[in-house]
C-alpha cells in the first residue's frame, strides 16, 4: 500500500466491482488505455480477480472518501508491451472521467515513480500513450520523461495495433516532489 497527501494506492479487492464498473464501462477511459468497456458489475469482478489482483498493480484512491478514482501499475518483463530490462518497468495508470482535471493520475504516478525508484531500485521506467492520449503523454512530460520514439505497439485486448508514443524516465533523472 502507497499512501500520498490526498490517495491510497492498494490492490484491488473483489468487493471493488461496482466500482471499478462505474469508471471502466466509459469508452474514454477503456479506449486510450487500449482494453474493452467493462459490460456488468460481474465482468468487473472477473477483470480483477483473473486481471488486477497482480503484483504491481493498485487501484487509486480518495484518502478521505475511501472512493475507487482509477489505476495505476508497474509492468515488468513478462507484462510490458515494451522490451524492458530487469532494472526496469512500464509505467501505466488511468484515472476515471468524473475525477478528471484534479491532480489525481500526477499525485499517483510520483508516488509510483518514488516507489519504483527508491524501494525497488529500478533504473528506468517507460511509458507509453497513443499519440491521440495527448493528456496522458502531456503529464508524462511535466513528471519529467523524455519522449524517445513512436512505435506500433498491438493491443490484444482490442485487437488492434495503435501508434504510441514512447518516453523514458530514468533513477537519475527523476526529481522527488
Amino acid at each position: 500500500m502507497l499512501k500520498t497527501k490526498r490517495l491510497i494506492l492498494r490492490g484491488f479487492r473483489v468487493f471493488d466491482a461496482l466500482e471499478l464498473f462505474n469508471l471502466a464501462k466509459n469508452l474514454n477511459i477503456s479506449y486510450p488505455c487500449g482494453f474493452l468497456p467493462h459490460k456488468s458489475v460481474e465482468d468487473s469482478r472477473n477483470i480483477i480477480v483473473n486481471v488486477l489482483q497482480k503484483p504491481g498493480i493498485y487501484a487509486i484512491f480518495l484518502k478521505d472518501k475511501n472512493v475507487l478514482v482509477g489505476c495505476i501499475n508497474l509492468k515488468f518483463k513478462d507484462s510490458s508491451n515494451l522490451a524492458v530490462k530487469n532494472s526496469e518497468a512500464e509505467l501505466g495508470f488511468w484515472v476515471g472521467e468524473p475525477f478528471w482535471g484534479n491532480g489525481f493520475s500526477s499525485e499517483a504516478c510520483v508516488a509510483i515513480l518514488e516507489y519504483g525508484f527508491f524501494e525497488l531500485n529500478l533504473k528506468k521506467i517507460w511509458a507509453s500513450s497513443m499519440v491521440s492520449n495527448v493528456k496522458s503523454f502531456s503529464l508524462q512530460k511535466k513528471l519529467g520523461f523524455k519522449y524517445i520514439y513512436s512505435k506500433f505497439i498491438y493491443m490484444p485486448l482490442v485487437d488492434e495495433t495503435r501508434l504510441s508514443n514512447i518516453c523514458l524516465l530514468t533513477s537519475k533523472d527523476f526529481n522527488r516532489r
